[in-house]
Protein backbone atom coordinates (compact mmCIF):
# COMPACT_ATOMS: atom_id res chain seq x y z
CA UNK A 1 0.00 0.00 0.00
CA UNK A 2 1.71 3.18 -1.17
CA UNK A 3 1.52 6.08 1.28
CA UNK A 4 2.62 8.78 -1.13
CA UNK A 5 -0.08 10.34 -3.31
CA UNK A 6 0.54 10.85 -7.02
CA UNK A 7 -1.73 13.08 -9.11
CA UNK A 8 -2.26 12.21 -12.77
CA UNK A 9 -3.64 14.98 -14.95
CA UNK A 10 -3.25 12.80 -18.04
CA UNK A 11 -3.31 9.00 -17.94
CA UNK A 12 -1.60 7.10 -20.72
CA UNK A 13 -3.28 3.79 -21.53
CA UNK A 14 -1.27 1.15 -23.32
CA UNK A 15 -0.64 -2.57 -23.47
CA UNK A 16 2.86 -3.91 -22.91
CA UNK A 17 3.80 -6.55 -25.43
CA UNK A 18 6.76 -8.41 -26.81
CA UNK A 19 7.67 -10.93 -24.11
CA UNK A 20 10.97 -12.78 -24.35
CA UNK A 21 11.24 -16.56 -24.25
CA UNK A 22 13.19 -17.92 -21.32
CA UNK A 23 12.93 -21.66 -22.07
CA UNK A 24 14.49 -23.46 -19.14
CA UNK A 25 15.43 -21.67 -15.92
CA UNK A 26 18.38 -21.81 -13.59
CA UNK A 27 17.86 -23.35 -10.17
CA UNK A 28 17.70 -20.77 -7.38
CA UNK A 29 15.49 -19.09 -4.80
CA UNK A 30 12.07 -18.53 -6.25
CA UNK A 31 8.33 -18.78 -5.53
CA UNK A 32 6.15 -21.03 -7.69
CA UNK A 33 2.50 -19.99 -8.00
CA UNK A 34 0.05 -22.44 -9.60
CA UNK A 35 -3.10 -20.89 -11.10
CA UNK A 36 -5.50 -23.79 -11.59
CA UNK A 37 -8.59 -23.89 -13.80
CA UNK A 38 -11.29 -25.18 -11.42
CA UNK A 39 -13.55 -27.72 -13.10
CA UNK A 40 -15.46 -29.41 -10.26
CA UNK A 41 -18.75 -27.75 -11.13
CA UNK A 42 -21.72 -28.35 -13.43
CA UNK A 43 -21.77 -27.06 -16.99
CA UNK A 44 -25.30 -25.73 -17.46
CA UNK A 45 -25.01 -23.15 -20.24
CA UNK A 46 -24.68 -23.58 -23.99
CA UNK A 47 -21.77 -21.11 -24.22
CA UNK A 48 -19.52 -23.41 -22.20
CA UNK A 49 -19.32 -21.27 -19.05
CA UNK A 50 -19.47 -22.83 -15.62
CA UNK A 51 -21.70 -20.60 -13.45
CA UNK A 52 -21.23 -22.83 -10.41
CA UNK A 53 -17.54 -21.90 -10.53
CA UNK A 54 -18.29 -18.30 -9.56
CA UNK A 55 -19.53 -19.07 -6.06
CA UNK A 56 -16.32 -19.64 -4.13
CA UNK A 57 -16.64 -23.40 -4.46
CA UNK A 58 -12.88 -24.02 -4.57
CA UNK A 59 -12.29 -22.80 -1.04
CA UNK A 60 -12.53 -26.22 0.59
CA UNK A 61 -9.95 -27.94 -1.63
CA UNK A 62 -6.84 -28.90 0.33
CA UNK A 63 -3.69 -27.84 -1.54
CA UNK A 64 -0.39 -26.18 -0.83
CA UNK A 65 -0.30 -22.48 -0.09
CA UNK A 66 1.12 -21.78 -3.54
CA UNK A 67 -2.17 -22.34 -5.38
CA UNK A 68 -4.93 -20.05 -6.67
CA UNK A 69 -8.13 -21.37 -8.25
CA UNK A 70 -9.92 -19.65 -11.15
CA UNK A 71 -12.93 -20.88 -13.17
CA UNK A 72 -11.96 -23.24 -15.96
CA UNK A 73 -14.05 -21.05 -18.27
CA UNK A 74 -14.77 -17.46 -17.31
CA UNK A 75 -17.76 -15.54 -18.66
CA UNK A 76 -16.24 -13.62 -21.59
CA UNK A 77 -18.03 -13.96 -24.95
CA UNK A 78 -14.88 -13.63 -27.07
CA UNK A 79 -12.43 -16.37 -28.04
CA UNK A 80 -9.43 -16.05 -25.72
CA UNK A 81 -7.54 -18.45 -28.02
CA UNK A 82 -8.07 -16.17 -31.03
CA UNK A 83 -5.24 -14.85 -33.18
CA UNK A 84 -4.04 -11.31 -33.81
CA UNK A 85 -2.57 -8.59 -31.58
CA UNK A 86 -3.08 -9.54 -27.96
CA UNK A 87 -4.41 -12.98 -28.90
CA UNK A 88 -8.19 -13.07 -28.53
CA UNK A 89 -8.31 -10.25 -25.99
CA UNK A 90 -11.17 -7.78 -26.06
CA UNK A 91 -9.99 -4.78 -24.08
CA UNK A 92 -12.50 -2.34 -22.69
CA UNK A 93 -11.73 1.31 -23.52
CA UNK A 94 -12.37 2.58 -20.97
CA UNK A 95 -12.10 -0.51 -18.78
CA UNK A 96 -15.54 -0.99 -17.21
CA UNK A 97 -16.80 -2.93 -14.22
CA UNK A 98 -18.98 -4.99 -16.56
CA UNK A 99 -15.87 -6.02 -18.54
CA UNK A 100 -13.96 -6.89 -15.36
CA UNK A 101 -16.86 -9.01 -14.09
CA UNK A 102 -16.61 -11.27 -17.13
CA UNK A 103 -13.37 -12.59 -15.62
CA UNK A 104 -11.84 -12.93 -12.17
CA UNK A 105 -8.96 -11.20 -10.43
CA UNK A 106 -5.91 -11.68 -8.26
CA UNK A 107 -5.43 -8.63 -6.05
CA UNK A 108 -1.68 -8.06 -5.63
CA UNK A 109 -0.72 -6.18 -2.45
CA UNK A 110 2.24 -5.45 -0.19
CA UNK A 111 -0.11 -4.69 2.71
CA UNK A 112 -0.11 -7.28 5.52
CA UNK A 113 -3.56 -8.74 6.18
CA UNK A 114 -5.21 -8.70 9.59
CA UNK A 115 -4.84 -11.26 11.03
CA UNK A 116 -1.52 -12.35 9.54
CA UNK A 117 -1.68 -16.05 8.51
CA UNK A 118 0.18 -18.41 10.82
CA UNK A 119 3.74 -19.08 9.74
CA UNK A 120 3.88 -16.02 7.50
CA UNK A 121 6.73 -13.54 7.85
CA UNK A 122 4.81 -10.48 6.73
CA UNK A 123 5.73 -8.39 4.83
CA UNK A 124 8.81 -10.41 3.87
CA UNK A 125 7.21 -13.57 2.43
CA UNK A 126 5.34 -13.99 -0.84
CA UNK A 127 2.08 -15.51 0.37
CA UNK A 128 -1.29 -16.52 -1.08
CA UNK A 129 -3.73 -14.80 1.30
CA UNK A 130 -6.94 -15.86 -0.50
CA UNK A 131 -6.54 -18.71 -2.98
CA UNK A 132 -10.13 -18.85 -4.25
CA UNK A 133 -10.79 -16.52 -7.18
CA UNK A 134 -13.91 -18.46 -8.17
CA UNK A 135 -15.92 -15.91 -6.15
CA UNK A 136 -14.35 -13.05 -8.15
CA UNK A 137 -11.13 -12.17 -6.33
CA UNK A 138 -8.13 -13.95 -4.82
CA UNK A 139 -5.28 -12.14 -3.04
CA UNK A 140 -1.51 -12.44 -3.28
CA UNK A 141 0.88 -10.76 -0.85
CA UNK A 142 3.91 -9.63 -2.86
CA UNK A 143 6.44 -7.72 -0.74
CA UNK A 144 7.75 -4.60 -2.41
CA UNK A 145 10.96 -5.39 -4.23
CA UNK A 146 12.34 -6.27 -7.64
CA UNK A 147 11.33 -9.47 -9.40
CA UNK A 148 11.48 -11.44 -12.60
CA UNK A 149 8.32 -13.40 -13.38
CA UNK A 150 8.20 -16.35 -15.76
CA UNK A 151 5.07 -18.09 -17.03
CA UNK A 152 4.24 -21.39 -18.70
CA UNK A 153 1.00 -23.18 -19.57
CA UNK A 154 0.61 -26.83 -18.57
CA UNK A 155 -2.18 -29.39 -18.63
CA UNK A 156 -4.30 -30.60 -21.54
CA UNK A 157 -3.49 -28.84 -24.85
CA UNK A 158 -6.02 -26.40 -26.24
CA UNK A 159 -6.51 -24.11 -23.26
CA UNK A 160 -5.74 -20.39 -23.24
CA UNK A 161 -5.58 -17.65 -20.62
CA UNK A 162 -5.26 -13.87 -20.78
CA UNK A 163 -3.96 -11.88 -17.81
CA UNK A 164 -4.34 -8.10 -17.82
CA UNK A 165 -2.51 -5.92 -15.30
CA UNK A 166 -4.88 -3.23 -14.00
CA UNK A 167 -4.12 -0.18 -11.84
CA UNK A 168 -6.84 1.95 -10.23
CA UNK A 169 -7.71 5.61 -9.76
CA UNK A 170 -10.21 7.64 -7.73
CA UNK A 171 -11.36 11.21 -8.11
CA UNK A 172 -9.72 13.18 -5.30
CA UNK A 173 -10.67 16.86 -5.31
CA UNK A 174 -11.86 16.36 -8.90
CA UNK A 175 -8.44 15.02 -9.97
CA UNK A 176 -7.80 11.39 -10.90
CA UNK A 177 -5.35 10.02 -8.35
CA UNK A 178 -3.82 6.55 -8.24
CA UNK A 179 -5.06 4.55 -5.24
CA UNK A 180 -5.31 0.94 -4.07
CA UNK A 181 -7.54 -1.23 -6.24
CA UNK A 182 -10.52 -2.49 -4.26
CA UNK A 183 -11.82 -6.04 -4.47
CA UNK A 184 -15.43 -4.81 -4.77
CA UNK A 185 -14.56 -2.85 -7.96
CA UNK A 186 -15.73 0.51 -6.60
CA UNK A 187 -12.77 2.54 -7.90
CA UNK A 188 -13.58 5.45 -10.20
CA UNK A 189 -11.30 4.36 -13.04
CA UNK A 190 -9.40 1.23 -14.09
CA UNK A 191 -6.37 1.42 -16.39
CA UNK A 192 -4.82 -1.51 -18.24
CA UNK A 193 -1.01 -1.33 -18.25
CA UNK A 194 0.06 -4.88 -19.20
CA UNK A 195 -1.21 -7.95 -21.04
CA UNK A 196 -0.05 -11.59 -21.03
CA UNK A 197 -1.41 -14.12 -23.52
CA UNK A 198 -0.73 -17.76 -22.56
CA UNK A 199 -1.70 -20.68 -24.82
CA UNK A 200 -1.28 -24.43 -24.32
CA UNK A 201 -0.71 -25.46 -27.93
CA UNK A 202 -0.86 -29.09 -29.05
CA UNK A 203 2.48 -30.43 -30.24
CA UNK A 204 4.55 -27.66 -28.64
CA UNK A 205 6.49 -28.49 -25.49
CA UNK A 206 5.67 -26.04 -22.66
CA UNK A 207 8.51 -23.64 -21.90
CA UNK A 208 9.05 -20.66 -19.63
CA UNK A 209 8.36 -17.17 -20.97
CA UNK A 210 9.61 -13.98 -19.34
CA UNK A 211 6.42 -12.13 -18.36
CA UNK A 212 7.95 -9.50 -16.07
CA UNK A 213 7.07 -6.48 -18.22
CA UNK A 214 3.51 -7.77 -18.65
CA UNK A 215 2.68 -8.61 -15.03
CA UNK A 216 4.91 -6.07 -13.23
CA UNK A 217 5.18 -3.08 -15.58
CA UNK A 218 6.66 0.12 -14.16
CA UNK A 219 3.17 1.60 -13.77
CA UNK A 220 2.46 -0.78 -10.88
CA UNK A 221 5.21 0.89 -8.82
CA UNK A 222 6.56 -2.47 -7.62
CA UNK A 223 10.25 -2.10 -6.80
CA UNK A 224 10.24 1.69 -6.56
CA UNK A 225 11.15 1.50 -2.86
CA UNK A 226 9.66 2.92 0.32
CA UNK A 227 6.79 3.36 1.05
CA UNK A 228 5.63 0.59 -1.29
CA UNK A 229 3.14 0.36 -4.15
CA UNK A 230 -0.61 0.66 -4.65
CA UNK A 231 -2.60 -2.59 -4.71
CA UNK A 232 -3.35 -3.67 -8.29
CA UNK A 233 -5.11 -6.49 -10.15
CA UNK A 234 -4.11 -9.35 -12.38
CA UNK A 235 -7.37 -9.67 -14.32
CA UNK A 236 -7.84 -13.23 -15.64
CA UNK A 237 -9.90 -14.50 -18.56
CA UNK A 238 -9.63 -18.28 -18.81
CA UNK A 239 -10.69 -20.56 -21.64
CA UNK A 240 -10.11 -24.13 -20.49
CA UNK A 241 -6.49 -23.77 -19.38
CA UNK A 242 -5.94 -26.29 -16.60
CA UNK A 243 -2.73 -24.91 -15.14
CA UNK A 244 -0.70 -21.72 -15.45
CA UNK A 245 2.56 -21.72 -13.53
CA UNK A 246 4.20 -18.47 -12.50
CA UNK A 247 7.75 -18.50 -11.17
CA UNK A 248 8.59 -15.36 -9.19
CA UNK A 249 12.32 -14.72 -8.74
CA UNK A 250 13.44 -11.92 -6.44
CA UNK A 251 16.39 -10.02 -7.93
CA UNK A 252 18.58 -7.11 -6.90
CA UNK A 253 17.00 -3.73 -7.58
CA UNK A 254 18.90 -1.32 -9.86
CA UNK A 255 20.99 1.19 -7.97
Amino acid sequence: MRKKVFIFAVIMLFVVSGIATAGSLKIGNHYNLNIIGFAKCTQTTTDGTYPDCFNGNAGDIQTSGHTIFVPLKTAQEWDVCGTGPGGGAVVGDPVTVAWLQKGVRILVSDNCPNPIPAGTDCPNDITVIDRDATDGTAKLLLPDGCYNIYARALGKPGGCMDIDTIICFDLVNDVLTQVDCRANLTNDQFVLVGHLDVDRIKGIKPSWTNATSDLLPVETGVGNGDPGYFDFFWQIFNQNLRLLQLRIDQVDCPQ
